[in-house]
């Protein structure tokens, strides 16, 4: 093709997309503003055709700096904001739980029944209790929550006593967004990695709930747990949900090729992983600095722990609704 055949052919995008930056430039754009991302990719064609050809450095100066533009304007729209955020803590990501509430809900079965199962085992068969913990994890529980013991002091023994609440909390954030992450990357195996890490997540924390039941210390460990756990728990949770969302892609691709499967069942999961990480991050805090807080008392915690079980309850049913009132004053959500 000639070089003016090919400006011929190509002019029209090229002058609309020059006038689009110019409006985001200005930060004018309305809701043509979505055309900028397909526009940005056929001139980016255009311009590795144009050096490919050799079609003069005019052309390809300008087809250039409408790259270059375009990606300082795509990634500027792409960058992390406030009001960003905040949609997507209002918005996003409850939606996101609500519309693969299906899955949500096996992962929940998944990880609680395991976890009540182990439970019960500490009163009826603790040997299968003992089966799931080493001497060495037993010894951790009875150092943080066995008569006398608190995890500050067995922080305190292992790490040293300056700054135990922040050592308490970097190590949570380490372990546990750790374990949602690979909740998350093991549904790539055909969802069987996901579910098989709710269901051992849920025998091993059910094991250590379950020693301390045996062992006659399970008020500590309730009292400890209680202020973190919805914001721990529920976030493992839904980490797991966005593993096995994955897999389902690797499952089911449908008339996709495999590969874009994955890809779009990644593009479904990553508000909902992005969630969980974010509710995992949140119960270090809250477990670092509010749960192994020695001086507050039970009635104090257990309000402020049950408070944050309700208060996700509300979030994942309500949040990011659109409520319409009929003539008969009757809600109607969305």
């Amino acid at each position: 093709m000639k070089k003016a055949t090919f400006e011929e052919k190509n002019a029209d995008r090229w002058t609309e997309l020059e006038e689009l930056l110019l409006r985001l430039e200005k930060r004018k754009a309305g809701t043509e503003a979505g055309r900028a991302p397909a526009l940005f990719r056929q001139v980016c064609h255009d311009l590795s055709l144009a050096q490919h050809r050799m079609y003069g450095r005019k052309l390809c100066e300008r087809l250039n700096g409408l790259v270059v533009r375009g990606y300082q304007q795509i990634h500027r729209s792409r960058s992390l904001s406030w009001p960003g955020v905040f949609k997507f803590v209002a918005v996003t990501f409850p939606r996101a739980i609500r519309a693969d509430w299906r899955i949500f809900v096996l992962a929940l079965t998944l990880f609680w029944l395991p976890f009540g199962a182990m439970i019960a085992a500490a009163y009826f068969q603790p040997h299968w209790v003992f089966s799931m913990l080493s001497p060495a994890e037993m010894g951790m529980m009875d150092s943080m929550h066995g008569a006398g013991s608190a995890p500050t002091k067995h922080f305190a023994k292992e790490y040293g006593d300056f700054g135990v609440h922040f050592t308490m909390f970097g190590f949570y954030v380490q372990h546990n967004i750790g374990i949602g992450l690979k909740m998350f990357g093991m549904g790539i195996l055909f969802t069987i990695g996901s579910i098989y890490e709710l269901v051992w997540e849920g025998l091993k924390l059910g094991a250590m709930f379950g020693y301390l039941h045996y062992t006659g210390h399970a008020e500590n460990i309730w009292r400890f747990a209680i202020g973190h756990s919805s914001f721990e728990i529920t976030g493992l949770i839904v980490c797991g949900t966005a593993g096995i969302r994955l897999g389902l892609g690797v499952l089911f691709p449908g008339r996709l090729p495999r590969s874009q499967a994955i890809a779009a069942a990644g593009r479904r999961a990553l508000p909902i992983l992005l969630g969980g990480a974010g509710m995992v991050f949140l119960a270090a805090i809250v477990e670092g600095f509010w749960s192994s807080q020695d001086w507050l008392s039970d009635p104090v915690r257990y309000t402020f722990g049950l408070g944050f079980w309700v208060f996700w309850l509300l979030y994942f049913l309500l949040a990011g609704r659109s409520f319409n009132f009929g003539e008969k004053g009757v809600p109607h959500g969305s």
